[in-house]
């Protein structure tokens, strides 16, 4: 590779000449790849592939952990219902403060005094949770209360209370560990690969010694308006929160809709009740009819608008007379939503400050987003706006490591603060002396609900309280780098697997190459999306990409070319309005004399179209589309290399090492960009980016056998077999927890039934164990052997090889858990290398 395109990601793109507007014709088809080549290295460099598992976390833990303590707000715990005390019972109240997060530790010693640093390899070996210890600011007041004043005639006005404060109690106590992503920002791993895997890029959780991963989680954007025909027109404001959410429907003003020329009018349903739409217009302040009209910024030069509007207006004098004068709209909507099965407790005007439009602040802006929805509706109903598609994937935010934990974390706190709940007020109510407020909150509902949320996949729903999800968490596969990248970025959509979901399951053209900055010129709106979730992609300006002639740097970085306009992160929604070139050679396609195509956008590799596992099978496009797809599925993910460059200190349940992995001899756009670049073991001319390699160069010849078709039979050269072509190495482990010391006399009176390296078990022979129970370290056991012997007083617990499994041991290791009891691990070697038959 030619030096001045060497590796880094230093470059200071002040140096570049940005006034020169020439023709990136001039600059030529060999300068303009090596350029996307370095931009696309960049990208890998600074962001790689799985920043957004690490970037999620990194939000939560700055900004997500506090946000959940914060949603609490003040906890006023009441005492128990006594007339005799009057004011003299106690109340208390507790609020959380601050949360501080620290490094992953563990106690250990003798007496479990001593605090160690906590390492992913530790968490491994002894079958631990590579967690951290929470610290939360917890504030505890009790007081008195006298009532002053009361509203004693329910004029509305406000309660006047004397509080008294007896006792507060304010310290930082643990409130639970929360499991830590290995790379994150609180990571001991962070930026160092000391005694773990040099091309390990972290992202996932260690979850009892067992790697787990976030799967994205495919959901329904809550941020835009959602237009549908499905059942009559609507057009809907959703939210998580029932109370939060709007419909306006346009219905007949008739019963029976299927006669032509049935009025048409607009009404709104808004908690649980049917609400004229005029009526909550005025309801929000609005002073006439005219303000409406400007507020759904109608132009007057369509009919059928016009008469569905006029009937909106004669079915809100029809449900209530005079109700454009003052608070007479506001008393109707409070009449219809006090009416309801279930009404709030609140006052109309909170209703409609809390769960009308929460975010906007003010009545005024409330009108004007109600007028825009109508719009919307319209124009739809008029065809001069499309509905919103479900499976379009604007319509649709990932969720990731921050949006899971935040709502997993909250269920878990409530709980814990239901509980500390009942217990104070079990001591407020007694007259008891109130103890330190860590007494009251319990740190292990946090923790074990956490992990047990972890190791069972069963999560909380998004928005349905006593309802779990499953395929959050997944097991991550170690069989090849690549299946651990592909596992990582894995994403899943919630699909109910009972009645009709049709089209969700097909793919949908906004999946292409891959949120969002909208600018529709036709419909004469911005609509700006800065929620989470949304999946950007990087693309080359066009009109900027002459700009690049004349740069001197070696390197450069990603982020430079973005902040100088070279390179674009373009969402779905806004690549509607674009046109992106294939790559650099459609920009530079001779036209032929007819008119050049003008595009906005051009792809920095066509091979990034195809997604991570295709993009690296070479001549792609020289191979029939059904095999393509087998091998990204399957095949890929399923090659024998080296998964790791620390085998010895890892104690995997299965493991497959290939002997001679070899560099492939052809390579893909992806495949170079893979690799890690400040790696300089094995690094040359040839490989700049060093990386874990797996399967081998075989020489194959395809020909027909004897004058008869062998299908798909191969024929093998026995010499290059046993010179060890293809052979590999397969680790097993068996994990089993021990006892204690405490409990090892108990072990020893049933010595009656097995004694270890003498007498054969009921279950299995016991030749290669020692007297503890375990292997020695060379042994060589078949099927049926014992692996680890457990026995208790009454039976034998001892794990047994089963028909196929035999080895070698390798490695027996012997530790303690961070629930205290031994755990221990006995990995079986086996060498495996393909058998040709006579």
């Amino acid at each position: 590779m030619d030096e001045k395109f060497s590796n880094g990601v230093d470059m200071d793109l002040d140096d570049i000449d940005f006034s020169d507007s020439s023709s990136i014709h001039e600059l030529g088809e060999d300068f303009l790849q090596n350029f996307c080549k370095k931009a696309a290295m960049a990208f890998f460099n600074e962001y790689g592939l799985i920043s957004h598992q690490i970037n999620s976390y990194n939000d939560f833990i700055k900004n997500g952990l506090q946000k959940v303590f914060d949603s609490f707000g003040e906890t006023i715990v009441e005492p128990a219902y006594g007339p005799k005390k009057g004011d003299e019972w106690q109340r208390a109240s507790v609020r959380f403060g601050q949360v501080t997060l620290d490094k992953p530790s563990f106690w250990s010693g003798s007496e479990g005094r001593e605090e160690r640093t906590l390492l992913p390899r530790h968490a491994r070996l002894q079958n631990m949770t590579y967690s951290a210890r929470m610290k939360v600011n917890v504030k505890l007041e009790i007081y008195t209360q006298q009532l002053v004043k009361s509203d004693k005639f329910k004029t509305g006005k406000e309660k006047f209370i004397d509080k008294d404060v007896k006792h507060v109690d304010e310290k930082d106590i643990i409130i639970g560990r929360i499991p830590v992503m290995v790379k994150s920002d609180i990571c001991w791993m962070k930026g160092s690969e000391k005694d773990d895997c040099d091309f390990d890029q972290g992202g996932y959780f260690l979850i009892k010694g067992a790697e787990k991963i976030f799967i994205a989680q495919e959901q329904i954007c809550m941020k835009r308006l959602w237009v549908s025909n499905n059942q009559g027109w609507t057009v809907a404001y959703k939210s998580e929160m029932k109370r939060n959410r709007l419909i306006i429907r346009l219905e007949g003003m008739s019963k029976d809709e299927d006669i032509k020329g049935v009025e048409k009018a607009l009404v709104v349903y808004f908690l649980s009740t049917k609400i004229p739409l005029w009526i909550l217009f005025f309801a929000l302040g609005v002073s006439s009819d005219k303000e409406v009209v400007n507020l759904i910024d109608y132009s007057g030069d369509n009919a059928s608008i016009l008469n569905i509007l006029i009937a909106t207006i004669h079915d809100a004098d029809d449900q209530c007379k005079g109700f454009r004068r003052e608070k007479t709209a506001l008393s109707h909507v409070n009449k219809l939503i006090k009416a309801t099965q279930f009404p709030p407790e609140e006052s109309i005007d909170k209703c409609i400050s809390m769960y009308l439009f929460p975010s906007l602040d003010s009545s005024k802006k409330k009108a004007r987003f109600l007028g825009y929805m109508v719009k919307c509706l319209l124009q739809a109903y008029t065809g001069h706006r499309k509905c919103e598609n479900r499976d379009n994937f604007r319509n649709k935010r990932l969720e990731l490591a921050s949006e899971l934990l935040e709502r997993e974390l909250k269920v878990h706190i409530a709980h814990a603060r239901r509980r500390m709940a009942k217990t104070l007020q079990r001591d407020l109510r007694e007259d008891r002396a109130v103890r330190q407020i860590d007494y009251y909150l319990d740190a292990s509902i946090v923790t074990n609900g956490l992990s047990r949320a972890f190791s069972t996949g069963a999560w909380s729903h998004p928005y349905k309280r006593m309802e779990r999800i499953s395929g959050v968490v997944a097991n991550l596969g170690r069989a090849n780098p690549l299946q651990t990248m592909v596992d990582l970025r894995r994403a899943r959509q919630q699909v109910q697997y009972t009645g009709k979901v049709g089209d969700a399951r097909y793919p949908h053209p906004s999946h292409w190459g891959r949120v969002e900055i909208k600018r529709d010129e036709q419909e004469g709106e911005v609509r700006i999306f800065t929620d989470a979730g949304r999946i950007l992609r990087p693309l080359l300006v066009v009109e900027n990409l002459s700009r690049v002639k004349s740069f001197k740097a070696k390197s450069y970085s990603f982020q430079s070319l973005l902040d100088k306009g070279i390179l674009e992160l373009v969402g779905i929604e806004e690549e509607e309005d674009c046109r992106v070139a294939w790559g650099i050679k459609y920009l530079l396609k001779d036209t032929e004399g007819k008119k050049p195509v003008k595009y906005t956008h051009c792809e920095l590799d066509k091979s990034f179209l195809l997604g991570l596992s295709c993009g690296l099978i070479p001549f792609a496009n020289h191979n029939h589309a059904r095999r393509i797809l087998y091998q990204a599925q399957k095949h890929s993910q399923q090659a024998i290399g080296f998964p790791t460059t620390n085998p010895n200190i890892r104690v995997d349940t299965l493991t497959h090492q290939l002997f001679y992995p070899q560099r492939p001899l052809f390579r893909t756009m992806t495949a170079d960009c893979l690799g890690k670049p400040d790696y300089h073991f094995g690094k040359n001319e040839i490989l700049p980016r060093p990386e874990i390699f797996n399967g081998q160069n075989a020489i194959v010849a395809v020909n027909v056998h004897q004058g008869y078709n062998q299908e798909d039979s191969l024929v093998m050269n026995r010499a290059s077999l046993e010179r060890g072509m293809f052979r590999s190495e397969h680790i097993r482990s068996y994990k089993a927890e021990v006892d204690n010391k405490e409990t090892q006399d108990k072990r020893r009176k049933a010595d009656d039934l097995v004694n270890f390296g003498k007498v054969p078990s009921k279950i299995g022979r016991v030749d290669c164990l020692d007297d503890d129970g375990f292997p020695y370290v060379g042994a060589n056991l078949q099927s049926g052997d014992i692996v680890i012997g457990k026995c208790t007083e009454s039976a034998d617990h001892s794990i047994k090889l089963k028909h196929t499994e035999r080895g070698m041991v390798q490695k027996v290791v012997l530790s303690s858990n961070d629930d205290g009891k031994n755990f221990a691990v006995v990995s079986l070697r086996q060498i495996q290398s393909p058998t040709a038959q006579p």
